[in-house]
């Protein structure tokens, strides 16, 4: 039997059952590393068929044993037999004592995460917190590498080619110009924060080259899927408002009828606004951990979000309301006398950039505790 497993964003394999158990004993392959053979429906975490694997082991040579305290194959002639168990002679104490206190060690158990299994918004909060106080001038360092000199370019734009328009012209020209540099620069920060959160996840601290690296290698596929993503998102809504626009006009401006129009069209279009980005909310951590892009990414996370649609809703407007005043910040500043020049109006707008960013540690945050609550069965679903 043959297994592939990912490292970063490089699939490896084929290797055997051996070879494979033999690579997770070094030091840099994580616990969430994905792994995948011939009979399984998707990736799975290491951790979860390791039994799985350490069985084909000790099928394929039988000279071989397991440790009954700490999990670990071992040579039959290394093992100490206690009963019907073996376990290697460092051990044998710990295996006594823990036999003696009624506990009977099971090597083959998933370690529990520490902060459960539960789907709730205080978990989710205080696992995005952690990652993002422990990893905080690291996170700051990616994002202002990345969001500086686009804020810098953003309020430049503001202060001279969009400051001809009208006030609102001016806005949504403004609007569109940093979506436009979001999208083909600031994804390299998002990927970089998500190997940030993986890496945490695991136990251990990125470094500030280590996530840049994997900004700039996964920047085409989050580039393609966030405009897959955009294409149905504004597709969608251009379908649902042609029928109200024929309505508008074959109604005709006399009649008191269009008043109501755009009334019915909020109540139509935002639940479903709502609803497709709730179910598209895990694609791009889904594709940072496992290299999964475009349509299969969208497939998963519309797996991961099943029958959770309202519960995604509601957190991210509790997060919106706690990172309320961030968000605002960079238009509060422009009231301020003399802080609408284009450098002090764009290092506000970083600043208040990295500290929304903390969305982005929350949907890992979120994404994990969802994988984590229905485990590798449910991604199938």
């Amino acid at each position: 039997m043959e297994w592939f497993y990912s490292k970063g964003n490089e699939k490896l394999g084929p290797v055997t059952a051996a070879e494979l158990l033999e690579v997770s004993a070094q030091d840099d392959f994580p616990s969430e590393v994905l792994v995948w053979t011939e009979g399984m429906a998707d990736w799975m975490v290491f951790e979860r068929v390791r039994p799985r694997v350490i069985a084909a082991v000790l099928e394929s040579d039988s000279g071989l044993v397991q440790c009954a305290f700490s999990g670990t194959v071992i040579p039959k002639d290394e093992a100490l037999e206690y009963g019907d168990q073996l376990v290697l002679p460092e051990h044998k104490d710990q295996f006594v004592q823990q036999l003696a206190e009624g506990h009977f060690p099971d090597p083959n158990a998933v370690a529990i995460d520490e902060y459960g299994s539960e789907i709730r918004f205080g978990v989710v909060l205080r696992r995005a917190w952690d990652i993002f106080r422990v990893n905080f001038f690291l996170l700051m360092l990616i994002h202002f590498s990345v969001w500086l000199l686009l804020d810098q370019l953003t309020a430049y734009m503001d202060a001279t080619v969009f400051a001809e328009m009208d006030e609102m012209a001016n806005f949504q020209r403004s609007m569109n110009f940093e979506r436009f540099l979001n999208s083909m620069f600031g994804i390299i920060a998002t990927a970089a924060f998500f190997r940030v959160c993986m890496s945490h996840n695991d136990g251990r601290k990125s470094t500030y080259g280590e996530a840049m690296k994997t900004g700039f290698g996964l920047w085409g596929k989050m580039w393609v899927t966030r405009f897959i993503q955009g294409f149905f998102l504004f597709g969608g809504l251009f379908v649902c408002m042609l029928p109200m626009v024929f309505l508008i006009v074959g109604v005709g401006s006399e009649s008191s009828a269009p008043m109501f129009l755009p009334i019915i069209l909020v109540l139509i279009i935002l639940p479903l606004l709502g609803w497709f980005i709730s179910r598209i909310a895990f694609s791009l951590p889904f594709l940072a951990e496992t290299g999964i892009w475009a349509f299969p990414a969208m497939k998963k996370s519309f797996a991961l979000t099943k029958g959770r649609v309202w519960r995604i809703i509601g957190y991210y407007c509790l997060m919106t309301l706690i990172l309320i005043i961030p968000i605002l910040l960079p238009i509060m500043v422009a009231f301020i006398p003399g802080m609408d020049s284009p450098i002090p109006s764009g290092i506000f707008a970083t600043i208040s950039g990295f500290v929304s960013s903390f969305f982005i540690v929350f949907t890992y945050a979120f994404y994990k505790q969802v994988r984590i609550s229905i485990g590798e069965d449910g991604l199938d679903s």
